[in-house]
């Protein structure tokens, strides 16, 4: 111990000298560097750029254009920023254990005397983030010394962004999020539906110019052929494009969008990967809801149309269908895509460019390449979203040659999708014409609780377990198999989130002449008290038939499958009448 604090004590005043006054400038607490003798001497060490001071720029480095020249063994134990007349010197922790801080801070303090900087503070920060403002060699305004090191930098960039990729992929992320606000990026997945940052030294912190080089590459380098809706990346300008990469012998597609903000840039991209198969029922799908899907492929007419908000499953649901019909092969299946997400074996995909800068061009586009597949005469097809003009025409022309049409939209509900098609310019008459409709799906995707530490409801606070025991009695159901998330940062299983995975709640209308005659006289309010009136009035069957999404998600509650929290995500418990007095329908919810 009295070696330690020797030691400590000897470095300290070697540095005081060299840090005049002000001493240093200690940011992000609770760490440690360690010498090559093994002793242990406490230190503040900033391991994300949030903990580092303001800066915008770096002048202190192993490149041309430095103020502070530094070798290249130099480089990598400090790096100089500045902001302003304000001056920082951030000191890798491996520096603390050599002995050569007191050398090294006098000779940046000598060069700096040649500008009119401020005297130069200290802050220590992790080896990694020296590493990262150490490869910027360049300001914060992008520009770079020459353009063969950016070229000789391109390897940095691509590893940094298969990094990503790769930590998404073991955490089973639909998609990664790169948010860049101002001189620092965070990075962040969305997994089972929950935003979470990356878990690293930095808490998926990144300097924003590395963030943005490592995206710029993917945009302009890697992007799949006819899929960019611009030539070169630029973080002022809304872009789109598919991304194909291969990260440990595993293929992946990712569909990105990049989203200019005030002071930066989201880039978002969707996970696809092409080895992952779906079912029916690893979809999530009940017995009823399978028995109303094969029935209306079955008829092989009209449009089957799903509805839901982004990362709704709704494009999946569309490949599972697509690829169990592909598996006959007296079908002709074609699809036309904007863009290609996903290969699938027996189909004709055609990739169909969109230019958003040039949308009489698209819609030429999008116009030829239905002509050409309507004398191509297919059984089945999909057209992906239908968020047009032209292509909600499309789907009806294609309902009215015999075609069974699969398309997307986004709406709240299932008859809220015939309000999305008129608003979006569909021909009323057409929509509701026999034959044009078959059936309408809304689904969204909800979190399934982790089995290894879900709480069941007798475990829970009284208040919260005597008012959902009031809601079943009134509901008439029992809800003693209902479970809470929990929150066991010890769970090996969940990782500490509480849930693992996430399954579809989901409504469905097939429609009959006396609905479809509600929405011709567009009285939607009569359409939806007509389509209710089917229903059983019960909370434990498994008829959905005249449901909403609340019903199939009280049910997945009652089986412990979802917390009741989701279920209150479709509609309150309060807001739905008890069942009517005689009912003698039997309970058949599944354990």
């Amino acid at each position: 111990m009295l070696l330690k604090s020797l030691v400590g004590d000897v470095l300290q005043k070697s540095i005081k000298p060299v840090l005049a006054a002000g001493g240093p400038s200690i940011i992000a607490c609770d760490d440690c560097a360690s010498d090559q003798s093994g002793l242990i001497a406490p230190l503040d060490v900033c391991k994300s750029p949030l903990d580092l001071p303001a800066y915008d720029a770096v002048i202190g480095g192993n490149f041309k254009s430095a103020q502070v020249k530094l070798s290249e063994q130099q480089a990598q134990l400090a790096v100089v920023i500045a902001k302003s007349r304000e001056v920082h010197i951030v000191a890798s922790t491996k520096l603390y254990s050599t002995g050569r801080a007191p050398q090294l801070f006098a000779q940046i303090r000598q060069q700096l005397q040649s500008y009119d900087y401020g005297l130069p503070k200290v802050v220590w920060a992790s080896p990694a983030l020296v590493a990262d403002l150490n490869r910027l060699r360049s300001d914060l305004t992008g520009r770079t010394d020459e353009l063969d090191q950016f070229n000789a930098r391109k390897t940095d960039h691509w590893k940094r962004f298969i990094e990503w990729i790769r930590y998404g992929l073991q955490v089973k992320a639909s998609d990664i999020h790169v948010e860049v606000d101002g001189a620092h990026a965070r990075i962040r997945f969305r997994v089972d539906g929950i935003m979470v940052p990356m878990q690293n030294d930095a808490h998926g912190d990144v300097l924003a110019q590395l963030a943005r080089e490592s995206i710029a590459l993917a945009f302009n380098s890697i992007s799949d052929a006819g899929t960019a809706t611009g030539s070169n990346f630029n973080s002022n300008e809304f872009l789109e494009n598919i991304v194909s990469v291969e990260v440990d012998g595993q293929k992946i597609k990712l569909r990105c969008d990049c989203i200019p903000t005030e002071d930066g840039f989201h880039f978002i991209a969707r996970f696809s990967r092409n080895n992952q198969r779906y079912t029916y029922d690893s979809f999530g799908y009940e017995g009823w809801h399978r028995q109303l899907i094969q029935r209306a492929i079955a008829s092989r007419r009209g449009m089957i149309v799903l509805a839901g908000i982004p990362g709704s499953g709704k494009t999946t649901a569309v490949q599972v269908m697509l690829e169990d019909l592909a598996r006959n092969d007296t079908l002709k299946i074609s699809s036309i895509d904007t863009p290609i997400e996903k290969k699938m074996a027996g189909i004709a995909q055609t990739l169909l460019p969109m230019d958003e800068s040039d949308q009489e061009e698209s819609q030429r586009l999008f116009n030829k390449a239905i002509q050409h597949w309507v004398r191509g005469n297919p059984d089945v097809m999909s057209l992906g979203e239908i968020r047009s003009v032209a292509s909600g025409r499309a789907a009806i022309m294609m309902a009215e040659i015999g075609c069974l049409l699969f398309g997307t939209t986004h709406a709240h509900s299932c008859l809220g999708i015939f309000q999305r098609l008129i608003s979006i310019g569909v021909d009323l008459y057409s929509l509701t014409a026999p034959g044009i409709m078959n059936l309408f799906i809304h689904q969204s995707l909800v979190p399934v609780l982790c089995n290894a530490c879900k709480i069941p409801l007798a475990a829970m606070p009284s208040e919260i377990k005597n008012a959902m025991l009031g809601a079943g009695r009134r509901l008439d159901v029992c809800v003693d198999g209902m479970h809470y998330q929990a929150s066991d940062r010890q769970c090996r299983q969940c990782m500490g989130t509480g849930i693992r995975g996430r399954t579809v709640v989901c409504e469905m209308i097939q429609h009959d002449a006396q609905l479809l005659d509600f929405i011709l006289r567009r009285d939607l309010y009569g359409a939806e008290k007509y389509w209710r009136s089917n229903s059983d009035g019960r909370y434990d069957t498994l008829n959905f038939t005249g449901k909403s999404s609340f019903y199939h998600a009280f049910i997945l509650a009652q089986r412990g499958l979802i917390a009741p929290d989701e279920v209150s995500k479709f509609g309150f418990f309060d807001d739905f009448p008890a069942p009517a007095p005689g009912e003698q329908i039997a309970r058949v919810v599944a354990q």
